[in-house]
């Protein structure tokens, strides 16, 4: 039997907002992924998937997000009788993360092309995974080399892989960027591997918008010791009654000081010296698109 794409989103809709229990309104300030996210979840599918693809034109999603809007969008474009747009779509999604399931509702037509998209990202390799290769130790003042390797396939989906070098304790993090290619190598200049550190080093496979489709971090121990820094002592209440002399003006800047925070890394630690994560990017002429496997 055949069902007419209206019907189809208007079962899907249906569906949908059945499984929320207590839909809530999007916030003022919400993002539009955020309200893309409650209007879908609500049954309002065709206000989400301009939204989802307002998302990710502004870019700064993660892999999850990017996932989500790409299975989202593509699902509504195969009940519209679009099948080349949710193609696009599918193929991105199946590409960042392949073991990923449209759920039931989504409809024998999503279900078809996805399944399409999922046998050509096999084809082509099976996920798009970039390799890095850090050291686990280095010499204080001296540059560390890092190579990054994507499959030369899947290398001309991503836009450009980037690196962050952060020592926890403080100090001006260390960043860089590279246009994709099959390898790609990062001097990290000796400047930012000070003695005694132990650098986190974030590396990230972003599209053109700078959403995240992979991010891996890991440990680098820089040898020698850490700078020591003496701590200002506090006055005590013998000091205070034994001098007369008024403290000095807040222009001394005397009793302000300040304390690095410690860097909050995201995810979990790479144990050892080699990360593998995934690197795709979508298409210039639809927003949440992948190009077609070449």
């Amino acid at each position: 039997m055949n069902v007419r794409p209206r019907a189809w989103i208007s079962s899907l809709v249906l569906a949908t907002a059945l499984g929320v229990a207590s839909p809530a309104a999007a916030r003022d300030d919400a993002s539009p992924y955020e309200t893309a996210k409650t209007a879908w979840e609500t049954g309002d599918l065709d206000g989400a998937t301009p939204l989802y693809e307002q998302a990710v034109t502004e870019g700064g999603l993660n892999a999850a997000q990017v996932v989500e809007a790409s299975a989202r969008v593509g699902t509504y474009m195969a009940a519209s009788g679009k099948p080349e747009k949710a193609l696009s779509s599918f193929r991105l999604c199946a590409a960042i993360d392949p073991g990923f399931q449209l759920p039931p509702e989504s409809g024998p037509k999503a279900a078809a092309l996805y399944a399409r998209a999922r046998k050509e990202a096999a084809q082509m390799g099976g996920k798009l995974e970039l390799t890095a290769e850090v050291p686990t130790h280095a010499e204080p003042g001296r540059k560390v080399s890092v190579v990054a390797h994507i499959p030369e396939g899947f290398a001309p989906l991503a836009d450009k892989i980037t690196i962050e070098v952060k020592d926890p304790a403080g100090g001006k993090p260390w960043r860089s960027s590279a246009p994709a290619d099959a390898t790609v190598t990062f001097d990290v200049p000796g400047s930012a591997i000070t003695s005694g550190a132990n650098l986190f080093v974030r590396f990230a496979a972003v599209d053109a918008h700078g959403n995240r489709y992979a991010e891996a971090e890991a440990r680098l121990k820089v040898k020698g010791r850490a700078p020591v820094v003496e701590a200002v002592p506090e006055p005590t209440p013998d000091d205070e009654d034994e001098e007369a002399k008024p403290p000095p003006p807040a222009s001394a800047g005397f009793w302000s000081w300040s304390s690095p925070w410690p860097y909050a890394i995201g995810g979990a630690i790479l144990a050892g010296s080699i990360g593998i994560y995934a690197a795709t990017r979508p298409s210039d002429s639809v927003t949440v698109n992948a190009p077609a496997w070449r």
